[in-house]
């Protein structure tokens, strides 16, 4: 079948050709214009955490977990957290650690996911201060540090860690054992993504220095008798 020739001089002066282009080239328009405004229109603001003084463990993990939470500028993300931190250092352990241990796997893990990069930025943020530093006041600073790690020492093993398992819910007709299982299998995965993303992420110097930096929190903890990080002992598992 043969292609039907277009007769573009005639087109261009018949008048119903002419309406349809001016309509079809400004439909056009308003589409590019629709497209370009959707793509350049600023996504609303994230919506604030809640108050730090009169907020609750509630409202501050669903806060956590959401994706508002992940939208907030980086440094305003730190400052909030370091804030709870401070709030949280004088709550009750037992009733920190019942609710992060009533709280249901999908939320838990949106706030470990959420969290992770600002750890990540926090530690950093040690890091550096860390190596400005010298003498002394190095001391003065890893002492400040390894004091606030063994406030969450405890809550983490319990709240986080193997420990959590055995209070945890379980979710009805699932085999507590394999629930464990996952959880723990969780655990290693998301482990072994951090050491990657540290290894690949980060730059040679900056690892150097994180490196030396927790080499210098163990050898200040051996000093002062408080045993390895964590709790964790040569050759454990």
């Amino acid at each position: 079948m043969l292609t039907p020739v277009v007769e573009w001089k005639k087109l261009k002066t018949n008048k119903r050709f002419k309406i349809a282009a001016v309509a079809v080239g400004s439909l056009l328009c308003l589409t590019g214009v629709g497209a370009g405004a959707y793509c350049l229109w600023p996504e609303p603001a994230p919506k604030p955490p809640p108050p730090i003084e009169t907020s609750s463990l509630d409202e501050n993990a669903d806060y956590a977990a959401s994706e508002d939470f992940n939208r907030l500028p980086m440094k305003k993300r730190l400052e909030w957290v370091e804030a709870q931190m401070r709030k949280m250092e004088g709550m009750d352990e037992k009733e920190f650690v019942d609710y992060m241990n009533s709280m249901d796997d999908a939320k838990r893990r949106r706030i470990q996911d959420n969290m992770r990069e600002v750890m990540r930025a926090r530690i950093k943020n040690h890091v550096d201060e860390y190596s400005k530093l010298s003498g002394e006041a190095r001391t003065a600073y890893l002492d400040e540090r390894i004091d606030e790690m063994r406030q969450w020492e405890h809550r983490a093993r319990r709240s986080f860690g193997p420990r959590s398992d055995a209070t945890r819910p379980v979710p009805e007709g699932v085999d507590p054992k394999v629930v464990a299982e996952k959880r723990r299998n969780e655990r290693r995965a998301h482990a072994v993504a951090d050491v990657k993303r540290f290894m690949t992420d980060e730059s040679a110097d900056q690892r150097k220095k994180t490196l030396d930096f927790f080499s210098a929190v163990q050898a200040r903890r051996s000093e002062r008798g408080l045993g390895r990080l964590f709790g964790r002992r040569s050759g454990s598992r």
